[in-house]
């Protein structure tokens, strides 16, 4: 049986419209239960053949993720038991483990699924824990969903209880809402419990009946920074927002942590706070560039109103005066994002596919070396910065971030220069995103530059790539800027068919979206970029 029909069987069987010629199924439907058995048998005997394939080709990774949907939609005894071995082995792709683990959870019953908890504790992966709370919240089977909202609860694993919580944050149950409670009273009484209770207290104030106000307003005041960071995410949302409300939101934008005043400061924009302006214009004050910026963002959120980053010129406007023409504010670009940030990280393609399109100039690998040479040659002295280039590994100039001065950008550009000659390689993002973010807790902003999809990493699809970035970004709220340098439009009749514009599209705009960042595109080489100004 070809594929395409294999597909169509799988579809008229869950369907149960198999046709005329399909054998009738018994009174207890044993024989539409055997005839999915058969077509889960052949998709996952497909899916080993490709596995051991000497010389596997670019379709087929697509198609193993293909045939991994389909298992997804063929609910029975061999699809669980296939999908749990993918889980269960060393040696599966990150990818193939999320996607099969995603399937698992639509027909798992609680042996399998104490199976697939028992893989992640194994694997120690912050992507997969990240999946699996996600997906639980979208649509599990029975089973599934009364194992999360109990047994899951009660674990005193930070990873299984942290994943359910995430969970109920997204599709709140009432019944667990004591078991949630508990927890997060638990934690926040802690020394360590940052984590979880963060993660249970929003949770619980999604819960039916709890008394979010109440809750959030507590935990502006709460010792641990990372219940301070929930209650700085929703405070400014919540009605009715008179003054004790405002009184804990102002207290949270002059926190001593900088992600807790940053996420007071966003939330506050988004609900077009007023009444907070003179706080956030405070903030315009701020030593870190990135909190000025954000500060700048939300009050232009509240006025409808361009007006940079200067005070006086804010409260101008606050006080209902004209406020003039803003003074001009330069700070250098980076591919048409503004460069606000002390404390940044480049993040740069060398991989193969960057010295296309082959026929004509310039390359994409001249492009991006020539922008970061004249971003870095812009900085602001003191800024703290560092380069990564990366193709099947990264490489840094720095281990840690360096001050912007002549001598440290001259020797940086020279690296970046000698570092990006030769592009050669696949395009393993996923690992050049995590030796970033594990290896340098200081930045605050990344510009992330790739020319198409990655094939190739542990993880490579969008959806295991999007889960990662959360994952990383939980608590530190770094910005992740990206940009897709495809160049297509330079030479239409020869392309690179390895690519997919449009899977780089949706994976740097849904990076970017889940980090507060920018997303560029381009698709002709951009002109000389020039510092802006607001």
């Amino acid at each position: 049986m070809g594929m395409t029909h294999r597909f169509a069987a799988t579809l008229l069987i869950l369907a149960g419209l198999a046709g005329p010629d399909a054998p009738p199924a018994d009174a207890d439907g044993s024989t539409v239960a055997r005839t999915t058995d058969a077509v889960a048998k052949e998709l996952a005997d497909e899916f080993e053949e490709l596995v051991k394939s000497k010389k596997p080709k670019l379709k087929d990774g697509e198609r193993k993720l293909e045939i991994l949907r389909e298992l997804e939609r063929a609910p029975c005894e061999t699809a669980q038991r296939f999908l749990l071995g993918l889980v269960k082995k060393k040696s599966t792709e990150g990818d193939h483990r999320l996607y099969a683990m995603r399937a698992l959870l639509k027909m798992a019953d609680t042996k399998a699924l104490d199976t697939v908890v028992s893989s992640l504790q194994k694997a120690k992966d912050p992507t997969l824990w990240q999946a699996f709370g996600e997906m639980l919240s979208a649509g599990p089977s029975d089973d599934v969903r009364a194992w999360w909202t109990s047994k899951g609860l009660a674990s005193k694993d930070v990873n299984v209880c942290g994943a359910c919580l995430d969970a109920l944050a997204m599709a709140p149950v009432e019944a667990a809402s004591d078991a949630v409670r508990g927890i997060y009273e638990r934690e926040a009484g802690s020394e360590d419990g940052g984590e979880l209770a963060y993660r249970a207290l929003r949770a619980l104030v999604r819960c039916p009946g709890a008394d979010a106000r109440a809750l959030l307003l507590e935990a502006a005041r709460h010792a641990q920074w990372q219940v301070r960071l929930a209650a700085a995410e929703q405070l400014a949302a919540q009605e009715p927002f008179d003054a004790e409300p405002e009184a804990a939101v102002r207290g949270l934008l002059q926190d001593e942590n900088a992600w807790v005043k940053d996420a007071a400061a966003h939330s506050a924009g988004r609900a077009k706070r007023k009444v907070v302006a003179h706080a956030l214009i405070g903030l315009l004050g701020d030593p870190r560039l990135r909190t000025r910026h954000v500060a700048a963002n939300a009050l232009a959120t509240i006025s409808g109103k361009s007006l940079g980053h200067d005070a006086g010129v804010w409260n101008a406007w606050l006080a209902e005066q004209d406020p003039g023409t803003p003074p001009a504010t330069t700070v250098p670009t980076y591919h048409g994002v503004e460069v606000y940030t002390d404390r940044v990280l480049f993040l740069v393609d060398a991989s193969s596919s960057m010295t296309w399109p082959w026929r004509k100039e310039p390359h994409r690998i001249d492009v991006a070396r020539d922008e970061l040479v004249r971003v870095l040659e812009a900085l602001q002295p003191g800024t703290a910065f560092n380069v990564v280039v990366y193709a099947e590994k990264p490489v840094a100039w720095k281990k840690e971030l360096a001050e912007a001065s002549p001598a440290t950008v001259k020797s940086a550009a020279s690296w970046a220069e000698r570092a990006m000659a030769e592009p050669e390689g696949d395009t393993f993002l996923f690992e050049a995103l995590e030796w970033a973010f594990e290896s340098d807790p200081t930045f605050d902003t990344v510009f992330l530059l790739t020319d198409g999809n990655p094939t190739a990493g542990r993880y490579w699809t969008v959806d295991g790539l999007a889960a990662s970035v959360r994952a990383w970004t939980r608590f530190r709220r770094v910005a992740v800027h990206t940009i897709g340098l495809s160049l297509l439009n330079l030479d239409r009749g020869m392309p690179n068919l390895s690519e997919k514009p449009q899977l780089m599209t949706q994976l740097l705009k849904e990076i970017a979206a889940a980090t507060d960042g920018e997303f560029r595109e381009h698709l002709n080489a951009p002109p000389a970029a020039s510092a802006s100004k607001n």
